[in-house]
């Protein structure tokens, strides 16, 4: 069950992963975290590993999402002025 669409490649991941029991074995749990250490976080906090990829690419290409955003909304105001 994904709480985020970051989640969703990890999800299919574990999907994949849990078909490859053959009947009658089933796979009752799988999880995969990163343990971060920070100063001043409370001890042992984690997220998810795509959580993690999706974080760092996203502060990664935070300039690059800006102009798209930036260019995106020119277009927008272009073709419908006000919206």
């Amino acid at each position: 069950h994904a709480c985020a669409f970051d989640s969703v490649p990890a999800d299919l991941g574990t999907l994949f992963t849990a078909m490859q029991f053959p009947p009658p074995a089933l796979c009752a749990h799988a999880d995969m975290y990163h343990v971060v250490s920070v100063e001043g976080s409370p001890p042992g906090a984690s997220g998810h590993a795509t959580t993690f990829r999706a974080a760092v690419h996203g502060f990664g290409g935070a300039g690059e999402t800006r102009a798209q955003r930036k260019a995106l909304l020119a277009k927008l105001e272009e073709e419908a002025p006000g919206s």
